[in-house]
């Protein structure tokens, strides 16, 4: 089998496992077929808040290996030996979600940097968020000192739902963490847009009712 039958197999069911786990209530933040440098093997990183925020993960790979383990009587060929559970806020995760970008692209694209986060990779084909629309924009922006003046930090990538969260079309929420303060938007139209810049427009003004005076820049 050729390479490019073989990454276009490994796209394909990577798709349809992030479907499947995001079906069964297992929230997927970030996803990539990353080609290690050091080992020259293809491993499906999956990035879950499944993993704990003290990096357990045996709770998590119990749960996506049972639904691996399901697939396979359909003819699904990944093993779970192919698969590697991250945290949400993972160096590797951090940076697949920066490298998606602002927009919520249809198709997995291209990684063409050598690493992410701490891992050297050959190649990646990092995979869109699922816009079934359960998609929040976040938005974060650092006071510069004493000034009145905000730089943004974070322009507008996306997290999901959590379980326990429910949002109406336009809803913003402020959250200040010390000298900077981190914005989330739900926005219908961002998400079928496939553009965080409307989402942006609510979350700058509802900075300017909250800090008036103040500038982000």
């Amino acid at each position: 089998m050729d390479q490019g039958t073989l990454v276009a197999m490994q796209i394909e069911d990577g798709q349809r496992l992030i479907d499947r786990l995001v079906g069964e209530g297992i929230a997927v933040t970030a996803a990539c077929w990353a080609k290690e440098s050091e080992s020259g093997q293809w491993f499906l990183y999956i990035a879950t808040p499944l993993v704990g925020e003290d990096g357990a993960k045996r709770p998590a790979y119990r749960r996506v290996n049972t639904v691996i383990r399901e697939m396979q009587k359909e003819g699904f060929w990944i093993d779970p030996l192919d698969v590697k559970l991250i945290g949400h806020h993972d160096p590797i995760a951090r940076d697949i979600v920066e490298h998606r970008g602002r927009r919520l692209a249809r198709t997995p694209t291209r990684f063409q940097g050598s690493r992410l986060g701490e891992l050297a990779v050959e190649e990646a084909y990092i995979y869109p968020p699922t816009t079934d629309g359960r998609w929040i924009f976040v938005f974060e922006y650092r006071r510069r000192g004493e000034t009145k003046q905000w730089d943004a930090v974070d322009s507008g990538h996306c997290d999901r739902w959590a379980p326990n969260e429910s949002w109406t079309d336009g809803d913003v929420r402020v959250e200040p963490q010390g000298r900077t303060v981190v914005i989330r938007v739900y926005s219908e139209e961002a998400v079928q847009e496939d553009d965080a810049m409307v989402a942006e427009v609510l979350a700058r003004e509802e900075f300017q009712k909250r800090f008036p005076g103040h500038t982000i820049v």
